[in-house]
Parts: C-alpha cells; sequence; structure tokens
C-alpha cells in the first residue's frame, strides 16, 4: 500500500486478511500466507496492528504479509434440488465453486438465502447428504444471520475454512416457499412497468443501472408479454418504495424464468428509487 508516498508491503493480522479482500472488492478470504509466498524485496514491511502502526524490515508470525482471495462473486444457486428454490446452497468466484456449509445459526442463514434468490421464506435446513454428495469442496462459513439481511453478504463474518466435507451437525442445503414471478407496476398494462421482483415477503426494485436488455426479454417472456420493446431507466413508470435489490441478473436472454439467469452482487450500492429500472414489452406472444 502507499504509505508517506512511497510503496510499502503490508504486513497485517489475520483478522485483517477480510478486510483487505473486501476494500479490493476481491470477494472474500480463501487463505493468509507469510512473506516469502509471493516472493520478497528490499522494500521494508509496513505493520499494521489493531492499536498501532510502524515499519519494520520483516514480517513474521503472527502477522502475515500476503492474502489469496475469492474474486468476486460470479454465482449463487441453489443445485441437485427438484427446482431454482431447493437444493445445495452453492456459490462461485470465476472458476471457483464451492458449497455453502453454515455452522450457526441455519434458520437464519437459510432465510437470508430464500429471500435473496427471490425464493419466499425458508422451509427446511438439510444436512450435505439430502441433496446428494459430489466432488464441490465446501466453504465452512460462520456467518451470523438475523434474518433481516437482504443478502448473506451483509451478514457479520464470524470463520471460514475450506473443507472436503460438511458434518451432519451443520446445514448445506435449504428448501424455500417457492419462486414468485417478476411483477411490472405502475403502468398502463401488465406487460409495462417498474420492475419488481420477490425478496422474501417484500417486493424489490431493481437499479435501471444493473439492468439490460436481456434480462428484460426473460421478463417480457416470463409474463406472457411478448418480446422487449425498451427498457427506460429513472423511474420512468414512477419511484417504488421499500427494498432496493443490491444484485444483477446476467441472462442470456432466451432463459424461461428469471430465477434461471445468473446473478452477482454489487457490493457498493448507489442508487436510489430514482433510478428504478422499467420495462416495455410488445404485450404480444
Amino acid at each position: 500500500m502507499e504509505h508517506n508516498g512511497q510503496w510499502t508491503k503490508l504486513c497485517f493480522p489475520a483478522s485483517h486478511a477480510e478486510v483487505v479482500c473486501q476494500h479490493l472488492r476481491c470477494g472474500f478470504v480463501i487463505n493468509i500466507h507469510n512473506a516469502a509466498h509471493f516472493g520478497d524485496d528490499s522494500r521494508p514491511f509496513l505493520i499494521v496492528g489493531d492499536k498501532s502502526t510502524n515499519t519494520n524490515s520483516t514480517c513474521s508470525h503472527p502477522f502475515y504479509a500476503g492474502v489469496t482471495c475469492t474474486g468476486w462473486v460470479d454465482d449463487l444457486k441453489l443445485v441437485n434440488g427438484s427446482n431454482s428454490c431447493d437444493g445445495k446452497v452453492v456459490i462461485t468466484f470465476g472458476k471457483l465453486s464451492f458449497a455453502l456449509c453454515s455452522t450457526v445459526s441455519p434458520m437464519k442463514h437459510a432465510e437470508v438465502l430464500c429471500k435473496q434468490l427471490g425464493c419466499g421464506s425458508v422451509v427446511s435446513v438439510h444436512s450435505a447428504a439430502h441433496f446428494g454428495e459430489d466432488s464441490t469442496p465446501y466453504w465452512l462459513i460462520g456467518d451470523v444471520c438475523q434474518g433481516s439481511e437482504m443478502t448473506i453478504w451483509h451478514c457479520a463474518t464470524s470463520a471460514w475454512n475450506i473443507t472436503s466435507t460438511c458434518s451432519h451437525r451443520f446445514h448445506a442445503g435449504v428448501i424455500c416457499s417457492g419462486y414468485s414471478k417478476p411483477r411490472l407496476s405502475g403502468g398502463d398494462s401488465p406487460c409495462s412497468g417498474r420492475v419488481e421482483v420477490r425478496h422474501g415477503e417484500t417486493w424489490a426494485t431493481l437499479c435501471d443501472a444493473h439492468f439490460d436488455l436481456k434480462a428484460a426479454s426473460v421478463i417480457c417472456n416470463e409474463l406472457e408479454c411478448g418480446t422487449v420493446q425498451s427498457i427506460p431507466g429513472g423511474a420512468h413508470f414512477g419511484e417504488g418504495h421499500g427494498l432496493i435489490l443490491t444484485e444483477e441478473f446476467h441472462c442470456a436472454g432466451n432463459e424461461s424464468h428469471l430465477a434461471y439467469c445468473r446473478r452477482t452482487a454489487h457490493g457498493n450500492q448507489t442508487c436510489s428509487h430514482a433510478d428504478d429500472a422499467s420495462v416495455i414489452c410488445s404485450c404480444k406472444n
């Protein structure tokens, strides 16, 4: 990092690694490393502790000088279930995929997941074996969720580890109450309006900066409203109320349901309801 006009190597306690990954928008910590892991040079280390900062020529245990992050979230979905709203929880960072294994507050964690995926409320949580075992490694997490968070990324993280198994004491799968189609509100027909998606028991709007024609095409098709004509932004059909979804849908355009599109998180949400996304469909299939 830059310190007093010069680039120095950082030496930090393990508790700071998560901050480094998230500050760089690189996802979450996979591993932390000693000074030699990525090579060494003559630059001094900036020692960053919980209460002090100083420089030194070495960086030794219990401090670390390198970190491997997951990369930003590319996808979050439920797999091996009967539909998109039940199954094993799998998260993808670039080319890395992990099945989540939650060690604490399983019902609260699942409640947030169901809302985040637009799948209603949680019905039950299950062990890894319930949805079948495969070679996907488990990301053992200690997310402490209250149940009111918009996404699991907003839950406080207390522990993490990569493992090949998920103990029967922990939960790796979830069954949600079910998927609700998106809706178009405020328009002059059921086939035009402000885009709203189900988030738990409420409806959330989408940010126009994170919404494109392919996602709109899927919505028009799913609502049996023909083809997409336009996607006016700037709350064209009036401002919504309540939640603004902090995720983006990445669609190919031929999906039958919006739920089948890949979702990515936007950690720094700057949208307001003045930026609500809208769709105008042709109204003819």
